[in-house]
This record gives C-alpha cells, structure tokens and sequence, in this order.
C-alpha cells in the first residue's frame, strides 16, 4: 500500500509541476492570464496548503487544536482553489 501512496504522490507532483509550468509559459509568452490563475490556484491547493497546515500544526497548543487549525487550513485553500478556477473560468469567457 505504501508503494501506491508513494506512487500518486509522486504523479501529483509531476502533473500539479506540469500544469503550473505550462500555466506560467502561457501567461508569460502569450498573456494568458487564465494559465496564470489556474497555476496560482494548483500552488495555493498543493504546497501553499501543504505549509499552511504544518505551521498550523507546529505552532498549535495541543495537538487536537493543531488538527483544528489544520482543517481550516484545508477548508480556506479548498475554498480559495475554488474561487481561482471560476476566476478562471470567467476570465476566459471574457476573453
């Protein structure tokens, strides 16, 4: 079971590496700014989220409040994920 989990991890990492890599080439060589907040999004869900709950965990009273506060984390970047794809999404009917 481990060499699955080790194994998605990994192919998160390189598609979520993909995406925000090409994201970034769009906007930079095109203008594309739905390529720039989709790539924002992917950074905010992965390791935005990622940092925000081990410093949520670290500087917790207890560990029950350091998975409290960890949820939240998870819930405002799941939040945030959401609101940059429909940015997105809206941004390029506009366009």
């Amino acid at each position: 079971m481990h060499r699955w989990v080790r194994s998605l991890t990994t192919a998160g990492t390189i598609a979520g590496s993909a995406v925000v890599a090409f994201g970034l080439l769009a906007y930079a060589l095109g203008g594309h700014l739905p390529g720039l907040v989709l790539a924002v999004a992917i950074l905010v869900v992965g390791p935005g989220e990622d940092l925000g709950q081990a410093y949520a965990r670290r500087t917790a009273p207890s560990p029950e409040e350091g998975e409290v506060r960890a949820t939240v984390v998870d819930r405002v970047t799941s939040l945030a994920f959401l609101l940059l794809l429909g940015l997105a999404i809206e941004i390029g009917r506009r366009g």
